[in-house]
This record gives structure tokens, C-alpha cells and sequence, in this order.
């Protein structure tokens, strides 16, 4: 439950009975058999508080969630551990670590429970308990409603068989069991409000006070439901409106199906990598798209230590391994709202990278210790925040950016910001890879250097060079695509361009330096030469023989000392292979194009001229490289951008010798 971190095999108060035997306050007189009278009543004191807590373990607790915060709730039907509205927010039941007096909320039978049987719903967070006792079975389905405004606890009991007595226990503590809330019933629902904080509780069931204990009795039988709605709102609002507890459950259980119906893995262990995925996408928090490690706090290492840690936030390493599970089984949406969730967080100066943040990017995670809870079976201290937050961990680069080469083999492109996060990261771990760290062990004293660290700083350094060219050819790409949209929405937009730069569409002809030319806004993936290409210097053979290489050069001459040159975007491509519209020139009409032109001369013929680019990948690489560093990627182009989209080989292939252009000339055909 804990990510891994957390691992019981003993029933929960077995080790605290071993470690209690004999214990007590050595004070006070010595009886006849030679017990102390303090240790009796200190002994007697432990054994009631472990037969309390004894009967939950800590697999014996399930969840459920929203995406934004989740609920434990154990095999006896309590939930004992809840914060409101969000991971790290402040804990209302927090038994978990401590005892009923510190917040939970139990609904079971009030006489034994013979068998107890639990499952979710299919593939949802819809959980359902039952539990047979002498009188019949009743059934427990809990579900946190995926969150409108407001986050809701929905409960509903149901009737299974015979006549069963239930009871129901609402002990609301606020700031993680510190804060007894005012209790009152306004218009037939009960409100607890403390502070910035208030819970409504919505139910049929009369309620009544005591000892600070809200307390419900009712006997449920065969076919019947009896529902529970507990919603939390600030305390400076207006009680909102409680969720109707039936079409709730079905819609929240309807939701977990359509987002688990999207699985891609359908091997043989299918359900259970399912459930797993389920339970990471439960620790995903919506708004943001933080993951956080686990939902609780301080449950222990080992059991009565003190390495007993708040993971309610979002480790930089946690979630990459989380990323890989979810882009395997392809989630790829999870991926993309982690990737703007990290380039908001470590936004300002990326050189000070953090292992961890907070949900929404906070960065101060201050850690201080909960002195009145007294821990999971007794593991002192309780903490909440985190003074690893101020951490340098070396293995984190390595981890960043492997999770950005895990996407991009998934298929998730990049963007503008984030290459550029990534190109800053580079540039940090090169000034810091031979820095002593604290490791992923995150250790409180003196730094030092692990093989660990070395490793994934140079699989850091490894995914970057990997990265770079598809990273480029995906930026690319994206601007094309931009490129396309646009002048599908604006088809008689006019664009200048800088005379420095080749304009798109037709070659100018010797004789029209300054030419004016359309191009519509073509596939980024169309196979073939792009515009880029079909303006670079290429020879075209005229039907006399004669070359106009140099006319072309020549005329790229002119046009740069002459201005810019003006070419329209059209969407009328469909009369034309490219979209690329006639020019006309003094010696004839040529449509541009960049696998095929037409040329009309002044007698009247007419011919059909195929050309390659003489330019060669590595110097439209060169070309790219230049004009990604030089113009924002937003900007209208149809050149060094639009070249890389539509190549399908690598960005920096190996070099191959040059071959010669070959120009083929033939009548044109009725085609």
C-alpha cells in the first residue's frame, strides 16, 4: 500500500506486546510475588490500548480516493486515516496513528462479526465489505465520488440478508487529532467546524451526542439501503449541497472502468497490474498532475524505529518509476500532466533542481514533529513535511530525464520548454556530477559519494545526446503542425519573412528576384522533399540546354539585398500536389513545387522538370539547428522547421558520399 515501503507479517500490536512485557515505571512498593504495584496498572494500561488497536493490521486496510486525497479503511469497516481536501492537508481521522480518540469513522454491526469479505467493484475504487454476524449479512460500500468542488465520502449500507443491528461512530479530529470541532444540526444535517476547516454529514439515520463521539443506531435488513454522505467545505463558505450517495457510487464506479478500459496490457497477471495501476492513479493529484509517494505519514520502517517519514509529497524518483508503469501500460495522458507539472515546479532557475515538491510545486516542505500521536504500534516521532526537500541528490538527473526518453519512446512528444528544462538540467549536472551527495537514502549526515549517484548521472548525460535528435524532429514537428492549423484557420493570412531567410514555395527566377508565391499548409508527414528543400539552390535544365543554377543564385542575391519576400498561405491544394500556386515571371509561368514544377515557355510548350535538393542531410541538420536557436518555435515558417518534420531518418545519420543531382525533362502528359 505504502509503494513499497512498508511491510508487516505480525499482527498489528505483537511486537509492542513483546517489547511491553515487564515494562513499567520502576517506582512504588514490591508485593509478596514480587510485582511492582505501577507495573500492573502500567502493564494492564498497554494490554487495553493493544487490544484496541490489534485488530487492524496493516494490509488489512483498502482504499479508496478521488485523485486528490485518499481514505483507509480497514477490514472492521473505520476509516482511520483521512486528509482534507489534499494529500498533505491536515488529517481529520488519524487513528492510523493512535487510537479512536484522535478521529476515525466506523459503521458495523454492533453485536460480533463472524466472517468478514471484501472486494472492489471490478476495476474501480469502489469498495465493498461484508460482514456476517449471527443475524443476518449487511455490506459496506464505501467510494470517495471523483471531486466537482467539494470532495465527499459516500457510505452506503446495504441489507444482504436477515435483521442486522448496525452502529455508526463519527469522531471528527481535526490537525491529525488535535482540534474537537463545534458540533451542530442545521436543517437535519450535522456540521463540525474548527478553524479553516468544516465536515457536513448527510444521512436519514437520527444522530445523537456522546462523550464527543456523533453516534448513529439502526437495524438495516434484507434489501435495504441506508446511505451516509460526509462532504468537507472551508469553514468561510456556505455548506454546499451533498452528493445523492447512489448515482454517486455508479457514476464514480463508471469512471474507474472508462479510465481502466484504456489498459494496453492484456498479458497473463492483466488484473493484478491493473489493480496496481489503479492504485498509483489514486496517489495522482488531478489539478496538478503531481504524484505523490504514498497518501499517509510516519508509518514506520521498522517497527518501533524512528525513521518514520511524511512521503505526502511528490519525489522527483518516485514518480518516474510510477511514469513507467503508466506509459507501459499506456496512460500516456498521466505522463504529459507530470511533464507541465515539473516544468511548473522547478520554473525560475532549473540548476536548483529538488528531489521533491509539494502536490501543487511548493518547495519548502518544513518538517515538525506531531508530539501528541503516539505512532503505528508505538514508532515515535509522527512528522509531518519533509527536511529532505533541501537535499542534494545526484541520481535525480538520471532519473528526470530518463522518464522524458521512457515518454518519448512511448510516443508523448516534446515541447519548446520542455527541451530546454532538459538542456538546463545537462548544464547543472555538468557543473555538479563530481559533487559528494546524500544518495537515494537520503542520509542526515555528512555527504558522501555513491556508485548509485555516478550511474545515473551518466545515464543523465546518456539520454540527452540520445534524446536530442527526436526531441528536435518532435519540436519541429509541433511547429508544423502549428504552422497548419493556422493557415487552415486563415487562408489569406500574409506573412513577411526576413529577407536573410528563403522564402517558401516557387524558386525565384533570375528575372523576378522579388517573387510572390502561395503555399498551403501542407502535412508535416507528406512524403517527399519539403518547401526547405525546394528553395535551396538546386539546378534546373532549361529545354535549350542551359543551366539556371547560377540564375538562381543570382536571384536569392537580389531578393535578400532587395527586401523580404511576401508569400500568402492557401488552402487550395487540391487541384495541386504541394499547393503551391504559379508565379509569374517575364519568361514564362513556373509552379513551384517541391518534388515537380511545371514550366511554360513563351512558345507555347510546356515541360515537366523533377528535381532533387542538392542539399545534403547533414547540412540541413546544420540548417535546422541554426534555425530552431534563432527563431521562436511559434513563429510561421515553412523552412528549416518544416524540413525536419518531414524527413523520416535520423536527425544525424551516417554519412554517405554525394551523389550527383539527377534532372529528368519530359514532355508533360494529360494527366
Amino acid at each position: 500500500m505504502q509503494g513499497g515501503r512498508q511491510r508487516r507479517t505480525r499482527p498489528r500490536g505483537s511486537a509492542a506486546r513483546e517489547r511491553g512485557q515487564g515494562r513499567g515505571v520502576r517506582t512504588g512498593t514490591t508485593g509478596q510475588d514480587g510485582v511492582r504495584a505501577d507495573d500492573v496498572r502500567d502493564d494492564a494500561l498497554i494490554g487495553a490500548q493493544l487490544a484496541r488497536a490489534a485488530s487492524v493490521r496493516i494490509e488489512d486496510y483498502a482504499i479508496v480516493g478521488d485523485t486528490q486525497t485518499i481514505a483507509l479503511v480497514g477490514i472492521d469497516g473505520s476509516i482511520d486515516w483521512l486528509c482534507l481536501p489534499r494529500f498533505d492537508s491536515g488529517a481529520c481521522f488519524a487513528a492510523l496513528l493512535g487510537d479512536a480518540s484522535h478521529g476515525r469513522w466506523q459503521i458495523a454491526p454492533a453485536g460480533g462479526v463472524r466472517r468478514t469479505r471484501r472486494r472492489y467493484r471490478g476495476d474501480t475504487l469502489v469498495l465493498e465489505t461484508e460482514m456476517e454476524t449471527a443475524d443476518g449479512v449487511v455490506r459496506v460500500v464505501d467510494s470517495m465520488p471523483i471531486r466537482g468542488k467539494y470532495p465527499d465520502v459516500v457510505r452506503v449500507v446495504e441489507g444482504v440478508s436477515g435483521s442486522v443491528p448496525m452502529r455508526s461512530e463519527l469522531v471528527v479530529r481535526f490537525d491529525y487529532g488535535s482540534i474537537v470541532p463545534w458540533v451542530r444540526k442545521i436543517d437535519g444535517r450535522l456540521h463540525a467546524i474548527a478553524g479553516p476547516d468544516a465536515l457536513v454529514l448527510t444521512t436519514p439515520v437520527r444522530t445523537h451526542g456522546e462523550r464527543f463521539t456523533t453516534v448513529a443506531q439502526f437495524t438495516v435488513h434484507a434489501g435495504e439501503r441506508v446511505p451516509f454522505v460526509l462532504t468537507w467545505h472551508p469553514s468561510y463558505e456556505a455548506a454546499p449541497e451533498s452528493a445523492e450517495p447512489f448515482s454517486a457510487i455508479d457514476e464514480t464506479e463508471a469512471w474507474w472502468r472508462e479510465w481502466a478500459s484504456r489498459n494496453e496490457d492484456a498479458g497473463t497477471y492483466r488484473d493484478a497490474t491493473l489493480r496496481s495501476l489503479i492504485t498509483l492513479k489514486a496517489l495522482t493529484y488531478a489539478p496538478s498532475g503531481g504524484i505523490v509517494a504514498a497518501g499517509t505519514t510516519s508509518l514506520p520502517e521498522r517497527l518501533g524505529g524512528s525513521r518514520n517519514w511524511d512521503y505526502r509529497f511528490c519525489w522527483l524518483r518516485d514518480a518516474t518509476l510510477t511514469l513507467y508503469a503508466l506509459l507501459g501500460a499506456g496512460f500516456r495522458e498521466e505522463a504529459i500532466a507530470w511533464r507541465d507539472w515539473l516544468l511548473r515546479s522547478v520554473a525560475g532557475d532549473p540548476s536548483k533542481l529538488q528531489i521533491m515538491y509539494g502536490v501543487i510545486g511548493d518547495r519548502r516542505l518544513d518538517e515538525r514533529e506531531v508530539d501528541w500521536l503516539p505512532g503505528y504500534e508505538g514508532s515515535r516521532p509522527v512528522r509531518t513535511g519533509n527536511a529532505a526537500w533541501s537535499q542534494f541528490q545526484l541520481d535525480v538527473y538520471g532519473e528526470v530525464l530518463d522518464t522524458f526518453h521512457q515518454a518519448r519512446r512511448m510516443g508523448v512528444g516534446a515541447d519548446a520548454a520542455s527541451w530546454a528544462l532538459q538542456l538546463a538540467i545537462c548544464e547543472s549536472l555538468e557543473r555538479d556530477w563530481r559533487r559528494p551527495d546524500e544518495g537515494f537514502w537520503e542520509i542526515r549526515d555528512s555527504e558522501r559519494h555513491f556508485t548509485y549517484s555516478k550511474v545515473m548521472a551518466w545515464v543523465a548525460r546518456d539520454r540527452s545526446i540520445d534524446g536530442a535528435p527526436s526531441e528536435r524532429r518532435s519540436i519541429a514537428t509541433s511547429a508544423a503542425a502549428a504552422t497548419t492549423r493556422s493557415s487552415a484557420a486563415s487562408p489569406s493570412r500574409t506573412v513577411r519573412s526576413p529577407s536573410t531567410r528563403r522564402s517558401c514555395g516557387s524558386r525565384p527566377s533570375a528575372s523576378s528576384p522579388s517573387a510572390t508565391s502561395e503555399c498551403s499548409g501542407r502535412s508535416p508527414r507528406s512524403r517527399g522533399l519539403s518547401c526547405a528543400t525546394a528553395s535551396s539552390p538546386g539546378i534546373t535544365r532549361r529545354r535549350d540546354g542551359t543551366s539556371t543554377a547560377s540564375q538562381a543564385r543570382r536571384g536569392r542575391s537580389s531578393r535578400a539585398r532587395s527586401g523580404s519576400s511576401t508569400h500568402t498561405c492557401s488552402r487550395d491544394d487540391a487541384k495541386r500536389r504541394c499547393g503551391c500556386s504559379s508565379v509569374s515571371s517575364p519568361s514564362g509561368t513556373t509552379s513551384g513545387c517541391s518534388r515537380r514544377s511545371t514550366t511554360s515557355r513563351a512558345d507555347g510548350s510546356s515541360a515537366t522538370i523533377r528535381r532533387r535538393s542538392r542539399t545534403s542531410r547533414s547540412s540541413t541538420a546544420r540548417a535546422t539547428s541554426r534555425a530552431l536557436a534563432d527563431r521562436p518555435i511559434t513563429e510561421h515558417r515553412h523552412d528549416a522547421a518544416c524540413a525536419l518534420a518531414t524527413r523520416r531518418e535520423p536527425y544525424a545519420p551516417t554519412r554517405r558520399p554525394r551523389s550527383r543531382r539527377r534532372v529528368s525533362c519530359t514532355r508533360r502528359r494529360g494527366r
